[in-house]
């Protein structure tokens, strides 16, 4: 007998016809009790552009009752549910390479505007112009003297001025004696007498005496001539100065005394010149011997001094070369150089002969000796041209003093060789007439500038076919043709 329960008695079981669904994710299920409803999969995270939320596929955990074994009958509406959540999330995947490809593009397209700003930036900003201009030359071959004066010397604006260097060098030679002789020889040397007492000229008789700081007296062995002082712009004095030979009075060693600041006049003492008419000595009296001596034949002594001062010329012309200021040439030459026999000291068998030489470095501009020499020699030179030697160093050059001139005021400097002369371009003013011109004008511009025959010009950016305002932006460069 079958125990039937009422049906108002049964326990209250859950089905799935009392659970409430969303609206929009309706499922029908018939037939089935639901044991237990998951709790719906949160949602995964998407990309960061995707602002949807990801789909969500709620889960139902069910099982059959024993009063419905047969499976539920097809549910078209419930096919179509199940398979709705997973076709938008695959939309949705799909979108997002296209918003990644959109942004990629983006980021490109930014990119290349900004480079393509920063070079027209630095277009504008590095433009200019490079302008390559070809100097005038003209070669000539020179044999011409010019004249220049003493910067130390007042004079009235000299086309040619130079100034001057003392510059000392000694060498020694040892000779094998040839024998020994009794000797007695005064000591010889040079002094300057300076006459700072009156304008007139002084005449100073043979054998005058001067006197050293240590009494010892030298004689002058012929009458001088020593000029008057002279003023400057200033007013002061300038001395007037006369450089003479000196025999001292007795021989000796004591004699060979070295340079001396000041000998005075014995034979003014008590008179008003004593203290403003004097000499001074810039080296050192040599030769004073009395006793044996040893000697050295004629001819090794000759060959001695020849190579002595070869020896002394080369080192005044290295040192010379020492004291040369950029932009000058500075000369050097036996009529400006002093040659004095040193004291001679024995050992044995062997005698030292010793030699000083003094010379005068003139130094002059080399600008200002090229625009002499074009003024004076060059046939196509026309007032007012700056004219150059580019090759200046390989010309034969030499300087000398005048005849009589005892205090080196002037010298002349004899120039020999090929000389290629150029013009010099006045760069501003060149500049300044291209400033703002289109580049078709740089051939009418050239011909109004003589320091240059032809030019070329290359203008940044390429587009743009006019110079800049801006002179500052314009180069020049210069070649040869």
């Amino acid at each position: 007998m079958t125990n039937e329960v009422p049906q108002d008695a049964q326990p209250h079981k859950r089905s799935i016809r009392n659970i409430p669904l969303p609206d929009n994710r309706r499922r029908i299920v018939t037939s089935y009790d639901i044991e237990s409803v998951a709790p719906p999969t949160p949602p995964r995270p998407q990309q960061m552009h995707d602002e949807r939320p990801a789909p969500v596929r709620e889960t139902v955990t069910t099982r059959l009752t024993s009063e419905s074994m047969t499976p539920p009958a097809y549910n078209q509406e419930q096919e179509e549910t199940e398979y709705e959540v997973p076709r938008r999330a695959r939309q949705s995947s799909a979108s997002a390479p296209r918003r990644a490809s959109r942004k990629r593009s983006y980021v490109l397209l930014t990119s290349i505007a900004v480079i393509v700003i920063a070079v027209l930036g630095m277009f504008f900003s590095f433009g200019g112009a490079t302008v390559t201009v070809y100097p005038r030359q003209v070669t000539t071959t020179l044999s011409a003297e010019v004249e220049a004066q003493n910067l130390a010397t007042p004079t009235s604006s000299p086309a040619l001025s130079f100034t001057a260097e003392s510059i000392v060098a000694e060498a020694t030679r040892e000779v094998v004696a040839t024998g020994e002789e009794e000797v007695v020889e005064k000591a010889k040397g040079r002094i300057t007498i300076v006459n700072e007492y009156s304008e007139e000229e002084q005449r100073l008789l043979k054998n005058t005496r001067f006197e050293s700081p240590d009494g010892l007296i030298f004689r002058i062995p012929d009458s001088v001539v020593v000029p008057g002082f002279t003023r400057d712009a200033s007013g002061n004095v300038v001395p007037g100065k006369l450089v003479a030979e000196v025999v001292a009075d007795q021989p000796g060693k004591e004699y060979n005394i070295g340079a001396t600041n000041r000998f005075t006049v014995p034979g003014f003492k008590d008179m008003p010149q004593y203290s403003s008419f004097y000499a001074t000595s810039d080296s050192q009296m040599v030769g004073g011997f009395n006793g044996v001596k040893k000697i050295v034949s004629a001819e090794d002594r000759n060959r001695a001094e020849r190579e002595l001062r070869d020896d002394i010329k080369q080192q005044l012309a290295a040192r010379a070369a020492e004291r040369k200021v950029e932009g000058s040439v500075i000369l050097t030459d036996d009529s400006l150089t002093l040659y004095e026999t040193l004291e001679e000291t024995s050992e044995g068998d062997t005698v030292t002969l010793g030699m000083r030489g003094t010379t005068k470095a003139v130094m002059v501009r080399a600008d200002a000796l090229a625009q002499v020499l074009a003024q004076t020699d060059l046939n196509s030179y026309t007032e007012g041209d700056i004219v150059s030697i580019t090759n200046l160093g390989e010309l034969r050059m030499r300087a000398f003093a005048k005849t009589g001139d005892t205090t080196f005021s002037t010298v002349r400097i004899a120039v020999e060789g090929d000389a290629t002369f150029e013009w010099v371009l006045d760069e501003a003013a060149f500049k300044q007439a291209l400033a703002g011109s289109d580049k078709d004008d740089l051939a009418t511009i050239v011909p109004t500038f003589k320091a240059i025959t032809k030019a070329s010009a290359k203008i940044r950016p390429i587009w743009k076919g006019s110079f800049s305002e801006n002179t500052e932006k314009i180069t020049i460069v210069y070649a040869k043709e």
